[in-house]
């Protein structure tokens, strides 16, 4: 717990890259199942915050695969990264189209 403590505050400062290696090592630690939640979408955002949506977007879709409707955390994690991903999804769409009406 002491370096998923590290990470969410090292991702609280905006420290996505350090925040991002320590994540990392958290989700190949045997961890228990919301923590391990946890750190994948915290993983993610911090992908995400360092303009690396392709993986943020292969996370978050893992994490939908793995987390089923059971009201926990998990639940909860699961709605914030369909909101994320959805967001992406439309930042992408967005950012496509600008370069698309620039030509």
């Amino acid at each position: 717990r002491d370096h998923l403590t590290l990470a969410d505050l090292l991702f609280d400062d905006k420290q996505f890259q350090e925040a991002a290696t320590e994540y990392e090592g958290l989700t190949k630690a045997v961890m228990e199942n919301d923590l391990l939640l946890w750190a994948e979408y915290r993983l993610a955002l911090s992908f995400r915050n360092l303009g690396k949506a392709k993986e943020a977007n292969q996370i978050l879709a893992t994490l939908q695969g793995k987390i089923s409707q059971d009201g926990g955390l998990g639940s909860t994690i699961l709605a914030v990264a369909s909101a994320v991903a959805r967001d992406n999804s439309s930042t992408a769409d967005s950012e496509g189209q600008g370069l698309a009406e620039r030509k």
